[in-house]
């Protein structure tokens, strides 16, 4: 200030000097000014210079924690930079910086083929800028053939990071899971063919011991009297659930088979099946609320709901029963209900009656095969749902299951009572 006000004296002379007071003062703010802003300049800039070296700290530390190798390359093969795990690193990743990789081999211990075969991944994500991703494997003594993932993503301008991970285990893991499905398959087949041969030829001769119980019955039955009649009766009784049952184990094993899905209406099937029960039955079977629209195999939706009314209606033990079905939306899918006002179920019986063959009643009482509950708890757990009962003896059972959906919880539908 007192050298720019030494050579301007001229100027000073011909200001009042009543005014130059005030032109000494404004001078002094401003500089104060000036220097305070220089200050806090200073003070800002370096605060994002430590901010950034603690970034690029954390950085570092991270790039050293994981387990993966990383490199920073230049676009002409130069390593600038290794981070990472050292692990599978073949040679001290020290000696390799600075140095460009496809010109030492030797050094790196990778073999010049793979070298090759891996630059054009980098020239392609420089070029466009974009994640490029490669494998292969190298051999390492005493450890064998490994696996590696590669993934090379441009960096900065002409560089490139180069992320590389063993994944021998993952790779492993995904050759036994496929060789266990293809053993798997092998098996459900082996299953499937076992299940239709030995179904086809037990009902052969089923059908021909049917058969001759005909003929004698119709031929014969006057010599035979009437307990003859009444065994020949039981025979065929027990011909004829001795052919539901493999017919059941026939379609136990059809049900591992993957079902054509689509959009199935569930109103008009279900009311399809009570029209046709509703014609050998004098019960009433009522459908409370409206069924929705899933996406399953018709033929396995109306073997779940075929099974559950036909077990109603089959168990009743009341001369003109109640059953009801209805459904509520929920927040993870649909849950439907089939209720009835029969005998009910004792509680240690509520699992087993869903196993293959179980009946609760004598099958002289009530014919069964044992067969349908299982069936439709095969195939609601195939669509990822669970079923189950709640029931009180003497007062009635109600069977739930789930199916799941994508579509949005509606729960104004009411599940009957």
């Amino acid at each position: 200030l007192v050298g720019w006000m030494t050579a301007n004296q001229t100027i000073f002379a011909a200001i009042p000097h009543e005014n130059v007071v005030m032109v000494v003062v404004v001078g002094l703010i401003s500089v104060t000014l000036s220097t305070s802003v220089i200050d806090g300049d200073r003070r800002q800039i370096r605060a994002q210079l430590h901010a950034m070296r603690q970034n690029e700290q954390r950085a570092r530390a991270l790039l050293d924690a994981i387990p993966d190798q990383v490199f920073r390359f230049s676009s002409e093969g130069i390593m600038l930079e290794a981070r990472g795990s050292t692990v599978d690193v073949l040679a001290p990743p020290d000696d390799l910086v600075g140095k460009p990789i496809h010109a030492h081999p030797t050094l790196t211990g990778v073999p010049p083929e793979l070298i090759e075969n891996a630059w054009p991944y980098a020239a392609k994500a420089l070029r466009e800028g974009c994640l490029q991703v490669f494998e292969y494997q190298l051999r390492y003594p005493g450890r064998g053939l490994q696996d590696f993932e590669a993934r090379v993503v441009p960096s900065a301008a002409n560089e490139i990071l180069v992320m590389i991970r063993n994944v021998t285990e993952r790779k492993s893991a995904e050759r036994c899971q496929r060789e266990l499905t293809a053993e798997l398959q092998a098996a459900n087949q082996e299953l499937n063919n076992f299940a239709y041969i030995v179904s086809h030829d037990l009902r052969a001769p089923l059908r021909g011991i049917h058969a001759v119980a005909e003929w004698l019955s119709h031929d014969h039955g006057d010599q035979l009297g009437e307990s003859g009649r009444r065994l020949l009766d039981l025979l065929q009784q027990r011909v004829t659930r001795m052919d539901m049952m493999i017919q059941g184990v026939l379609e136990m094993s059809r049900l591992g088979q993957e079902g054509q899905r689509a959009s199935v209406e569930l109103q008009p099937l279900v009311t399809g099946i009570i029209d046709d029960l509703a014609v050998d039955t004098p019960h009433r079977i009522t459908l409370d609320t409206p069924l929705p629209v899933v996406h399953a195999d018709p033929t396995r939706m109306r073997q779940v709901f075929q099974n559950l009314l036909d077990n109603a209606v089959k168990y009743l033990n009341q001369p003109v029963g109640e059953i009801h079905v209805g459904c509520q939306r929920r927040a993870d899918g649909w849950l439907f209900c089939v209720r009835d006002n029969g005998p009910g179920i004792a509680p240690e019986h509520s699992e087993r009656i869903f196993q293959l063959f179980e009946t609760l009643q004598p099958r002289e009482q009530v014919e069964s095969t044992g067969i349908g509950l299982a069936i439709v708890k095969r195939i609601v757990e195939t669509y990822g749902g669970k079923v189950w009962v709640e029931s009180t003896l003497g007062v009635g059972s109600a069977f739930f299951f789930t199916l799941p959906s994508a579509e949005e919880p509606d729960d104004s539908a009411i599940l009957p009572s």
